[in-house]
């Protein structure tokens, strides 16, 4: 599988220095990173030099923008934030030359959005389903800024994007440790010849896996869609289950796909809207298990199901809940080859998710899953800069 698509629009003028272009044009280059979540945008500016991609961003909006919903809106505001992004690079003294977008949703190799892979930037259900947003959003910037025409734009799915940021990150160090369930410290050295997933809890739950190698490089392994598997819940737990339905879905868009047998789309078991509705909570820092027994109870029981996923996926047995979409017995074998999971996002790096990690692990032990290690990635959101990483290294070399 293809680890990015990538799309060439218009007729921009290429870039060819084979030294910094910087240095001969006195220009700065730069590339853009948008990360997309389902209640925020962030974007950031980060200068290309050699071909590198800088660490630490040039610029970033003071605040990360809201996410519009609905595809329309959507369309619009991303071409409203590179145009923006554009203009902060000319005053800058630079110019944009790619942009990099790290978005929910299961790209097929022709950049169409898998169905049912993308509903949490939607209005209504399957709204993003069959579309190519790479090819929409460069014709929307031929259309809307005719200047940006033939931008170099790239589209990946959010959680390789994360995955990526967050293992080279590890690899490349130095920081402080990160450690696992078990209190291992995870080094620069213990993800490599590892296979390694992303846990991305927010809006929705960003999943992919990868064979990190001996040098820190990442290779994809099947299509990530964790967060899609069908989990068993238990009699006893359906009570919470209906109790994040009758909150949260409407007649136009379900937000808790339900299925008879109690199975459950296994991201509306953790994700962040669902630990709000069964909180009664308008945000997740305001969820106190600490002290509040029935906040204690929805944390148990969204670490209970993460850690039922995790089990479900190193058994190799595995439902989607479109079995058109769904892994083959190839890929779930697979799957069930990682050893460690990265537990970040907007949720997975707070106090809520180590919470959450701890239950995890009781539900692993019960099912005698020992292979399994959860590390909990605390650090600054490598999101924009991993969106940026997309960006092909042959436009990176022209361009910087």
């Amino acid at each position: 599988m293809k680890a990015l698509i990538h799309l060439k629009s218009g007729s921009m003028t290429p870039l060819t220095q084979s030294t910094n272009t910087r240095d001969v044009l006195g220009i700065a280059n730069y590339v853009l990173g948008i990360d997309i979540g389902g209640q925020s945008i962030k974007p950031a500016l980060y200068t290309v030099l050699n071909g590198k991609i800088a660490e630490d961003e040039d610029w970033k909006p003071a605040k990360d923008p809201a996410t519009h919903l609905g595809f329309a809106e959507h369309i619009k505001q991303i071409t409203d934030i590179i145009a923006k992004a554009n203009a902060e690079a000319q005053k800058l003294g630079g110019q944009l030359v790619a942009v990099g977008i790290g978005s929910p949703g299961r790209f097929r190799a022709d950049g169409t959005i898998k169905p049912g892979t993308n509903d949490n930037l939607s209005k209504m259900r399957d709204e993003f389903d069959e579309k190519n947003l790479l090819k929409e959003y460069a014709k929307a910037l031929a259309d809307r800024f005719p200047e940006l025409a033939g931008l170099p734009l790239t589209v990946d799915n959010d959680g390789k994007a994360m995955l990526t940021g967050m293992v080279v990150d590890i690899v490349h160090g130095p920081h402080e440790p990160l450690h696992d369930q078990h209190g291992n410290e995870i080094g620069t050295s213990t993800l490599r010849n590892k296979r390694v997933a992303v846990m991305g809890i927010g809006t929705g739950v960003g999943h992919a896996i990868a064979d990190v190698t001996g040098k820190g490089q990442l290779d994809f392994i099947t299509d990530g869609h964790a967060c899609k598997l069908c989990v068993p819940v238990d009699e006893a737990d359906w009570p919470m289950v209906e109790k994040a339905a009758k909150r949260l879905n409407t007649a136009e868009k379900p937000e808790v796909i339900a299925f008879p047998d109690h199975t459950v789309r296994a991201e509306d078991l953790f994700r962040d809207p669902v630990l709000k509705a069964l909180a009664g909570v308008n945000n997740a820092k305001d969820i106190d298990w600490e002290t509040n027994q029935a906040h204690a109870k929805v944390v148990q029981f969204a670490g209970k199901y993460m850690g039922r996923l995790l089990a479900m996926i190193n058994s190799g047995q595995s439902t989607d809940v479109d079995p058109k979409n769904g892994w083959d017995d190839t890929d779930k074998a697979e799957a069930a080859k990682t050893e460690y999971y990265l537990i970040g996002g907007g949720v997975g790096d707070k106090p809520l998710g180590a919470e959450m990690i701890r239950y995890a692990q009781v539900e692993l032990q019960r099912q005698d899953v020992r292979a399994v290690k959860m590390v909990q990635y605390t650090r600054e959101n490598p999101a924009p800069r991993a969106a940026a990483m997309t960006v092909p290294s042959d436009i990176l070399t022209a361009g910087g």
